[in-house]
């Protein structure tokens, strides 16, 4: 019998190390209306219910232990720790446990080392967690990211996040198609640009990095960009590299970029807007907002004097088009 038990017990302990139990005990946090700090353990925190928990915050320390009962579960810290010293602007907060070895780490403000971004209004800071398909198995990488409310955070998910747009142009620029865009730092492929050079995802609101490489130099990127992502926000990028293409690769156009005069403007005045390419074909000068939202489109003349519809104060895009190819797009801001 003994020779049995001691078998199990090897069993048991071969499978811990197989299959280490990672959970992620925080779900989110965020300020409520009087500016307290909320902890949501999630569901993934339920099995360590009636274990303690250390909690650093704000200079304070906090041992805590997690309740039964159902979870996702929600604590009051600053009401626990009355003397903690951390807002939405910056702070930082460290869990850990005895059970296993877990260490959970989180940073805000606007420092290079933050994982988000400073806070605003309701939004909250919320571990996102990804699975990533690899070559022998799956695994999951777990980050920080913002949602736009606490409400909308369900199993370590939300579904608002950022968008991203890139266009991929050679010197000439001409849109490149089939251009690989790399996302993070495990070198994960979102996607390829698309005929008119583009690449449109929606992201979630994290710090992001993209890469983007030569076709014949894939070693090294001709752009690399490490950005944060904010809720319902749109983060634009251009990358012009000296490629032709593959296609059709004696397409060598003369150089051309829509240029606008003044930038900056007020309600009722123009923008002059030349596009230094004659062409056959109508090209079509489109507005949008900043987040992207088409507005209306108008034929473009050489030089033309562009005055915006009524609009508020604010960032806006103009796109100029070839049919369905997408030539350069500048902004321009608004101001009253």
């Amino acid at each position: 019998m003994k020779k049995i038990v001691a078998l199990l017990l090897v069993l048991m302990a071969t499978c811990l190390i197989a299959n280490p139990i990672d959970p992620s005990v925080i779900q989110q946090l965020y300020f409520d209306g009087n500016d307290d700090l909320i902890i949501q353990f999630g569901d993934q925190a339920a099995w360590l219910a009636g274990s303690e928990v250390s909690i650093h915050c704000g200079g304070q320390s906090l041992d805590y232990l997690l309740q039964e009962g159902e979870y996702p579960l929600e604590i009051n810290l600053s009401e626990l720790l009355p003397e903690i010293s951390v807002n939405r602007d910056s702070g930082s907060l460290t869990l850990e446990t005895d059970i296993i070895y877990l260490a959970e780490f989180v940073n805000w403000g606007n420092t290079e080392d933050c994982d988000v971004s400073p806070l605003q209004n309701s939004e909250s800071i919320y571990q996102y967690l990804q699975v990533v398909h690899g070559e022998w198995e799956d695994y999951t990488l777990k980050t920080w990211a913002k949602s736009p409310d606490p409400a909308m955070v369900e199993y370590y998910h939300c579904d608002a996040g950022f968008e991203l747009s890139i266009g991929v142009r050679n010197l000439q620029h001409e849109p490149l198609a089939n251009i690989p865009v790399y996302y993070q730092d495990f070198s994960s492929l979102i996607g390829y640009t698309d005929q008119n050079g583009s690449l449109n995802v929606c992201l979630p609101a994290r710090r992001t990095r993209i890469r983007v490489y030569h076709p014949e130099s894939p070693a090294t990127p001709v752009y690399d960009q490490s950005f944060m992502g904010e809720p319902y926000g749109l983060s634009m990028h251009t990358v012009v590299m000296d490629y032709t293409g593959i296609d059709d690769p004696q397409n060598i156009l003369a150089p051309a970029a829509l240029n606008l005069s003044p930038s900056l403007i007020h309600p009722g005045e123009s923008i002059l807007v030349e596009y230094g390419k004659e062409s056959p074909n109508v090209f079509t000068l489109e507005l949008y907002d900043i987040k992207g939202r088409y507005i209306s489109s108008y034929d473009y003349r050489e030089a033309m004097r562009f005055t915006p519809p009524a609009l508020g104060s604010g960032m806006y895009f103009l796109r100029l088009k070839d049919g369905e190819r997408a030539l350069d797009t500048k902004k321009f801001i608004l101001l009253k």
